[in-house]
């Protein structure tokens, strides 16, 4: 019966003393699914599928659990809906950098819950593309021959390029807000299951003008949300 009660009690202490709980600066990497949520722009609906995403960011942790990040996500969807212009975006990729604000539950645990949240920048494409293809042009020219005779000769150029639409990119405002689940191994090595919700804007771009594609009008149109699910390699100096 004595070797029941010492038993947990050794372990829980091994446990406890896993890693050295201290002021860490840190760096990860994250990969995972993300999924944009449907958007509805000018009447018109547009859905995604679920893509890749990549996350990175370097920062510092507290012994009081709190901590201070700046964070990068990248992530890539298809576009679901099929549309009869050939001027609608068929992908979409953005990335947001930003702050991070973290506040971990339990940091001298083992296994820690944890919250965060912080504004960024965010890039987006445009679901318009842009075309890349030059107005006609045409020269006429005439000659006179000898004889008297006159012949005219009609050149027409049209710069017709190999892709005739290209991606603009957009910057606006977000914020991402987000939890999830640490495991720490050691002192250095930490395993993290994170799920995150992004909020930021969405636009569609009115091409003033198909011989300059510099005349542009983007506003943003509609919403932007996200969910992606990431798990992360975390390294602690």
């Amino acid at each position: 019966m004595r070797y029941c009660i010492i038993l947990p009690i050794v372990l829980s202490t091994s446990f406890a003393s896993a890693f050295s709980l201290r002021d860490q600066g840190y760096f990860d990497l994250g990969f995972g699914p993300e999924q944009i949520e449907k958007t509805k722009i000018s009447n018109t609906t547009t859905e995604y599928y679920p893509g890749p995403a990549i996350s990175t960011s370097v920062g510092l942790a507290y012994k009081n659990g709190l901590g201070l990040a700046l964070s990068y996500k990248f992530n890539y969807n298809k576009v679901k809906t099929e549309f009869d212009e050939d001027s609608r975006a068929n992908e979409f990729t953005s990335y947001i950098a930003g702050l991070n604000f973290i506040y971990k539950m339990l940091p001298s645990s083992e296994v820690a819950v944890f919250m965060q949240a912080g504004p960024g920048l965010v890039v987006n494409t445009d679901q318009t593309m842009s075309t890349t293809k030059t107005s006609e042009t045409a020269s006429t020219e005439t000659q006179v021959t000898i004889g008297g005779a006159t012949t005219t000769t009609t050149t027409t150029e049209d710069n017709q390029a190999a892709d005739p639409f290209e991606f603009r990119e957009n910057l606006t405002f977000g914020y991402q807000i987000g939890g999830g689940i640490e495991y720490r191994q050691d002192n250095h090595q930490s395993l993290i299951l994170q799920v995150n919700y992004l909020k930021s804007n969405i636009y569609k771009s009115a091409f003033n003008s198909t011989t300059d594609p510099q005349k542009v009008t983007s506003t943003p149109s509609g919403d932007l949300e996200s969910i992606s699910g990431l798990l992360t390699l975390r390294y602690y100096l």
